[in-house]
């Protein structure tokens, strides 16, 4: 077993242990419970396949990486943070980088 993150000082942990950890932690704390935030999310992801060009076409890279970026400003609306934004940045410098605006 590979050895996990140190959450309770000194001791090894499984994926699932962390996992349960994080989910009931740090991770609640940032983004809200599981299901609003994941509402938020499915909201933001229903709402950008029905604003593209054609709502009925395969998700295209570059709408997984604008999906992304809804992703994160769904979680900012609950509690904005640094890292946030700059995942935000990062996926739009992918989108550009996809849509050949920038190498």
């Amino acid at each position: 077993m590979r050895k996990g993150a140190d959450l309770e000082g000194g001791k090894d942990i499984s994926i699932l242990e962390e996992a349960f950890a994080i989910t009931d932690g740090a991770r609640q704390q940032d983004y809200d419970s599981a299901e609003p935030n994941h509402k938020r999310i499915a909201d933001g992801w229903n709402w950008y396949l029905g604003a593209r060009r054609d709502p009925a076409a395969p998700i295209s890279p570059q709408d997984a990486s604008h999906m992304m970026i809804v992703l994160k400003l769904a979680r900012a609306a609950f509690k904005p943070t640094r890292d946030g934004y700059v995942d935000m940045a990062g996926y739009a410098r992918c989108s550009a980088r996809i849509a050949k605006l920038e190498k």
